[in-house]
């Protein structure tokens, strides 16, 4: 978990995908509450996390703050060194789950980040 203030946001309303400004998803600060939610949006949770991964792929970001504590200045930031392994754990879960309809999303966000690296390590 990092604190931070200074993570620099994409201040357009929209993107290039028309999409509405990137927000990090608020979770529970208390741990009873936390623990709880965890358990009860598992799913949905993950769902933010590869929107997040998809959101930083498309605007170029290096990283991205991914969820923020309700009442706090802290936040969970996803760097883009760990996007691919953040995406390989949540399409197993999917496959877990047999949450077949979610693992295209998946798929095609691991393509276009490998050919993010590959069109660098050409350069």
């Amino acid at each position: 978990m990092a604190k931070t203030k200074n993570i620099k946001k994409n201040s357009s309303k929209h993107n290039n995908d028309n999409h509405l400004e990137y927000k990090p998803l608020i979770l529970p600060s208390d741990f009873s509450e936390m623990d709880l939610f965890l358990r009860k949006n598992k799913f949905k949770l993950s769902q933010h996390v590869v929107a997040s991964i998809d959101h930083a792929i498309k605007n170029k970001l290096t990283n991205i703050e991914i969820f923020k504590f309700k009442n706090s200045d802290y936040v969970i930031v996803l760097f883009e060194t760990t996007f691919e392994q953040e995406l390989k754990n949540i399409y197993e879960y999917y496959i877990k789950e047999e949450l077949y309809e979610s693992c295209n999303q998946v798929i095609d966000i691991q393509k276009r980040l490998k050919e993010k690296v590959n069109s660098f390590s050409l350069l």
